[in-house]
């Protein structure tokens, strides 16, 4: 049997400007019995230079690029520790992330011990909080799992970072691979799901920078497409487990603001290859959306606009349509038409 108790799993392509101080944290961790699991995945800076600095504190896996979430898999699968904390390699950690972690797991035999964070932006430092309690306990997953299906904007934190997680349920549930949008989101819904007991530990260990590279748009077409697999899948699991089915039309909402909405507000261009799959995307499940619980919820513009879209069978059509709808959208609300990105 491991005498591994904690698992740190980091993924890492070229990271060779933050590795260092991702690194430095981890292996100044004030508790022994942890692994370090490193995915080099494809590298090409001096990434793989710095990595050979720390061969004999770490466990290196190099390979071919194939996305950050068959990098984390594969440190998740080569894990031997009792619990797994995955670490974004442009992110440090407090000495005691692992001793503070571990000494609740056996006080209240959790499956996912869950923390808060410090967000770091420049020269601020900013605490999020991620589902507030008086005192470190057990948390109702039921509540938990309502908060983190309701909105970003919730309490709670939709990132794996933050959260130890018992190894065998974490494999059992990994990240999907080649989506690279709401992919923590996703992994940790289907973690809390699988989990029994949920512990808060209130103290902050990770120390998440916002940098040039954390920022996504919604108006590309892989955004759409990886937002439409995560909200799909969730939707399908609560379904099929009957799990909150209150939060269902909410989530319903957020599918068609993520994913089929970016598409008709962006500039109307029906010579952008990807403007016009995800217009076909959009007309292939336009019923569906239609029909849905989230629907109702959507505003009544924009239920009016895909009503009227429904019946619309030319393209050229659809797009003068959009531009009006746009045009005057824009100016009410002072905001300009976006490119649909290749």
């Amino acid at each position: 049997m491991s005498d591994v108790k904690i698992s740190f799993v980091v993924p890492v392509f070229n990271k060779e400007e933050h590795v260092r101080d991702c690194l430095n944290s981890l292996v100044s961790q004030d508790m022994d019995d942890i692994e370090i699991i490193v995915v080099d995945d494809g590298s090409s800076d001096t990434t793989p230079q710095i990595l050979k600095e720390y061969e004999d504190k770490i466990i290196l896996k190099t390979k071919s690029n194939a996305g950050v979430s068959a990098a984390r898999n594969d440190g998740i699968l080569l894990a031997k520790g009792k619990y797994t904390i995955c670490v974004d390699a442009d992110d440090y950690v407090e000495k005691d992330y692992a001793s503070c972690v571990y000494d609740i797991t056996k006080k209240f035999d959790a499956d996912i011990v869950i923390t808060d964070a410090f967000k770091i932006c420049g020269n601020k430092k900013v605490c999020l909080k991620d589902f507030e309690t008086k005192d470190s306990c057990i948390i109702d997953k039921d509540e938990y799992l309502k908060k983190l299906l309701a909105s970003r904007h919730n309490k709670v934190l939709h990132n794996t970072w933050n959260k130890a997680i018992k190894t065998e349920i974490l494999k059992e549930n990994l990240f999907p691979v080649g989506i690279t949008q709401a992919e923590d989101f996703h992994v940790v819904v289907r973690n809390v799901i699988a989990s029994k007991t949920l512990v808060k530990l209130n103290k902050a260990f990770y120390y998440y920078k916002i940098g040039e590279n954390n920022t996504s748009g919604f108006e590309k077409l892989k955004a759409v497409m990886d937002h439409k697999f995560v909200y799909d899948d969730i939707i399908s699991i609560l379904k099929n487990k009957n799990l909150a089915p209150e939060m269902v039309p909410d989530l319903e909402l957020r599918k068609i603001k993520s994913v089929y909405i970016p598409a008709i507000s962006a500039r109307p261009n029906l010579k952008n290859s990807s403007y016009v799959k995800a217009l076909d995307l959009f007309y292939e499940d336009i019923d569906s959306i239609i029909n849905s619980a989230g629907f109702s919820k959507l505003r009544l513009k924009h239920r009016i606009l895909l009503k009227v879209l429904k019946n619309v069978k030319s393209y050229e059509n659809i797009s003068k349509i959009l531009k009006i709808f746009n045009t005057i959208n824009g100016f009410l609300s002072n905001k300009k038409m976006k490119e649909f990105k290749e």
